[in-house]
């Protein structure tokens, strides 16, 4: 008998004994969803380590793609989950879809497309590596050489993607890193629909910025579009910790033509800002009136680390009316250890999500800055997968506000999976 037809018997049998019995205590905003995989939470096993980059609705399916570890190298891997939790068998093989074109494949994002074709960015053989699947996983023979992926080089050692983005006429950015082995710097691709190079974006359809002598480690985590727009806005980190000046937030802002924004920054269309010695970037929302809500964590020495926020008005510069007065705020949950990965926008703040002291954890954030407090336990909600430490790095949000978060967790004795799970938010 399933769990469900045991818990109506025993209803059953209450009620007919002419028994009372205390409501149920009310669902809080904060608590794991238990119509997601009967406990809120799902883990499935890839391969021996596993990250996960991304999750996405499409409609009332979940997406959660990102790169699995295997004896012959790392391949890209993309599960897909019913509403319920249970794994979509319909899509891929058996509901997982892995992509492998050599010995080191990722991939660094997933969109869902209005057609409902998926369009995956990463890297393989050390170039942006676009793929577009149709709806059910199978590689779309309409795109790119026939074999539905497309590289793009650089012209560097190396050039791997963390981002994709839709703008207009059906065209898309791809960002990420482009460089060396003495750096790195912001590198994005502008392509038609067919996968070809859109080559009216900076000549030849790909754009670099760099930062100066923190080029060392410089790489989108976010990519945002302009309202109504083909122009983007980049988002990432760039220095390195033994750099002079740590790691720092940096942003670059984009025209429809490719070209550096002169009306952002400092007049060339970027900006480096800092808190600490090192601010880690966990996403970016574009808010209302085109304000950018930066979100991560940072180090503060022998205090640990805490979540960081920034925002930054359409000029690139911090808003000074946000937050303390600085334009930004910092929150520290008191735990010795906490991480921020990924970020989502939510009813005109965001969440959050990460791991405090080894536990997946989300935190939920009001336009204001300020953390809900109607929110798991003073905003934070600390949701331990059986088994080991867990870990959230990506992040939605549903139609329903319910926060969807995707990580890693123990899924065998030797190795991780998918860790997934479902919050209610009221």
């Amino acid at each position: 008998m399933s769990r469900n037809r045991a818990l109506a018997a025993v209803a059953a049998v209450v009620v007919t004994a002419g028994l009372s019995q205390a409501p149920a205590a009310a669902a809080a905003s904060g608590d794991l969803d238990p119509t997601f995989s009967q406990d809120g939470q799902t883990t499935t096993h890839l391969g021996l380590d596993v990250t996960a980059e991304v999750v996405a609705l499409q409609g009332r399916r979940i997406l959660v793609a990102g790169t699995s570890e295997t004896p012959s190298g790392e391949d890209g891997a993309i599960v897909r989950y019913h509403s319920d939790g249970s794994r979509d068998t319909t899509f891929g093989t058996k509901g997982r879809v892995r992509l492998d074109f050599g010995r080191h494949d990722a991939i660094g994002d997933l969109i869902v497309l209005p057609s409902g074709k998926l369009l995956v960015a990463g890297s393989s053989k050390r170039r942006f590596t676009v793929i577009r699947l149709t709806a059910d996983g199978r590689p779309d023979k309409g795109f790119g050489g026939g074999d539905g992926v497309v590289r793009t080089s650089f012209g560097t050692l190396f050039a791997s993607a963390s981002q994709v983005l839709r703008v207009t006429r059906g065209r898309f950015v791809v960002a990420g890193a482009a460089g060396d082995r003495s750096g790195a710097r912001f590198a994005l691709a502008r392509y038609l629909p067919d996968g070809r190079l859109d080559r009216t974006f900076s000549h030849d359809g790909r754009a670099t910025t760099g930062f100066g002598p923190a080029d060392s480690a410089s790489r989108v985590t976010t990519l945002l579009r302009w309202t109504d727009s083909s122009a983007v806005v980049a988002v990432g980190e760039t220095g390195s910790p033994s750099s002079p000046k740590g790691i720092s937030v940096a942003l670059a802002s984009y025209t429809t033509r490719g070209k550096p924004d002169s009306f952002f920054g400092g007049g060339d269309g970027k900006l480096v800002e800092s808190t600490t010695a090192a601010d880690y970037v966990a996403g970016a929302v574009m808010q209302k009136n085109s304000f950018i809500l930066v979100g991560g964590f940072s180090d503060l020495g022998a205090t640990g680390w805490d979540a960081t926020l920034l925002r930054f008005n359409a000029s690139g510069h911090l808003d000074g009316g946000w937050g303390g007065g600085d334009g930004f705020v910092k929150h520290d949950s008191g735990a010795s250890l906490e991480y921020w990965l990924g970020m989502a926008a939510d009813r005109g703040g965001a969440v959050m999500v990460g791991q405090i002291d080894g536990d997946a954890a989300v935190m939920r954030i009001r336009q204001s800055g300020a953390l809900d407090s109607s929110f798991g336990v003073g905003g934070y909600a600390v949701t331990p997968f059986p088994g080991g430490d867990s870990i959230l790095q990506a992040a939605a949000v549903d139609s329903r506000h319910r926060v969807v978060g995707a990580g890693t967790a123990p899924a065998t004795l030797v190795a991780d999976g998918f860790a997934v799970e479902r919050l209610l938010a009221h």
